[in-house]
């Protein structure tokens, strides 16, 4: 059963197997390998690292994301 949790309160149940979960993945995995090359993507992923390691009270995770966020979306563009 797939479980996806909308805004950190509601929760909608999917009936889905594990099969069909791998399924989407398989189709979804391709999508989004292609959609990684892109800005706006990088800067997605970062917003949602950000908001996950606001809930921890560690320090090490906030570390991991500025050093992620660094590389992945740096302020000076390196021409190859």
């Amino acid at each position: 059963m797939l479980i996806l949790r909308i805004g950190g309160h509601s929760e909608i149940e999917l009936p889905l197997q594990r099969n069909e979960v791998k399924q989407m993945l398989l189709i979804l995995k391709p999508i989004l390998m292609t959609a990684w090359k892109s800005r706006a993507f990088k800067e997605l992923i970062i917003a949602m690292l950000e908001r996950i390691v606001t809930r921890t009270d560690n320090d090490l995770d906030d570390l991991a994301v500025k050093h992620l966020k660094d590389l992945l979306l740096p302020d000076t563009r390196v021409e190859k």
